[in-house]
Order: structure tokens, then C-alpha cells, then sequence
């Protein structure tokens, strides 16, 4: 992973952009383990829906980046003294196109797949109020903008987690989410 970060003041707090990388495993060599566990773990913040929930779930890992590059542009603006938004675009790339592996789902649906290079880009929005030192509010909105491959790895989780042939997915995933977070250092001085 690399990320750049220019600081332009302002209004604008930063503008960033990021890539990184990592593998995925390779369904043409069973008993070898080739994927990114190791690389980007369930930790690492990429963003609020493809990277953190449904390329886990696709896979079946623990992974954040895991059989993907990716790249993301991002600004965060001050809108007020309690309030700041921060945009952000994500770009998400298959490393693995031929043969790719889903631990603990057979692999043969994920196998037969055909995936482009293009995976699918998220498009997300937070918007963050400080409440008081120590304690903000955020409400984030994530929108995935899926590409062909997209749709060939969900319907091939789809139908592995079903166990039947053309089970439903959503085919533009979104989300929503409030979350409050309290830096509990900011109440011990």
C-alpha cells in the first residue's frame, strides 16, 4: 500500500489518493495457498462496504484487500466548526482472473467464473459531526458500482452459499450507517 497526501488549508483538511495490492489464491493449484491474508488484515480502513464486507464475504476471508488492487482519491472539507464531509472514490481491480479460489466453498463455482481485470468502483460519503473533543458522530453512505466480474463473483457466492443455480444478490450494493465514536483518552486528562 502507498498512500500521498497533500494538506491545502482551508476548508480543505486534505486531499489524499491510495493504492495498494494484494493476492489472491490461485484455483489451479489446490493444497497451495497463495492469498493475501497476511497482507491486509479485517483491521486495515479502506472504506465502509466493498473492501470491508463484501470481498470478505465473496471469499470467504478474513481480508480486507484480498485478490484486488485498488485505487482511492479522497478530500475531507471542514463545512463548519462541528462539521466536516469527506468524499471518496474507490477502484477496485481482480488480481486473479483465470482461476479464482473461495476458501471453503469448493472453488468450482468460482472457478468456472470468467472475471475482467475491472472489478467495480465505490462511490461514499461521510459526513461527520464533532460533538465535543473526544466524540464525533459520523453518518456514512457507500454505493457500489459493480462491472461484469462483480456480477460473476456475487452469483457465484450467491448460488455456493444457497447451494442452488441463479440464487438472488444484490446486483448495486448500498449502505448506510451512523456510527459514534468516543476516543476515551480525550475524558482520562
Amino acid at each position: 500500500m502507498a498512500r500521498a497526501e497533500y494538506y491545502p488549508g482551508g476548508s480543505t483538511k486534505v486531499v489524499a489518493v491510495e493504492g495498494g495490492w494484494a493476492p489472491g489464491d490461485d484455483g489451479s493449484t489446490p493444497g497451495k495457498i497463495e492469498g493475501g491474508v497476511p497482507f491486509f488484515n479485517p483491521a486495515y480502513n479502506l472504506d465502509n462496504l466493498l473492501f470491508k464486507h463484501i470481498i470478505p464475504d465473496i471469499y470467504n476471508v478474513e481480508s480486507s484487500v484480498y485478490n484486488a488492487y485498488y485505487a482511492k482519491l479522497w478530500a475531507t472539507m471542514k463545512l463548519s466548526d462541528s462539521a466536516s464531509f469527506t468524499p471518496q472514490v474507490l477502484a477496485a481491480f481482480n488480481q486473479e482472473t483465470e482461476n479464482p479460489s473461495a476458501r471453503g466453498l469448493g472453488g468450482s463455482d468460482f472457478q468456472n467464473a470468467k472475471l475482467g481485470s475491472y472489478m467495480a468502483t465505490e462511490v461514499e460519503g461521510t459526513l461527520t459531526w464533532h460533538v465535543t473533543p473526544g466524540v464525533t458522530l459520523d453518518t456514512i453512505g457507500s454505493l457500489v458500482l459493480p462491472a461484469d466480474s462483480f456480477d460473476s463473483l456475487m452469483e457465484a457466492r450467491a448460488n455456493a452459499a444457497a447451494e442452488v443455480d441463479n440464487a438472488k444478490y444484490d446486483s448495486t450494493p448500498w449502505a448506510v450507517q451512523t456510527r459514534l465514536m468516543i476516543a476515551i483518552d480525550e475524558f482520562l486528562k
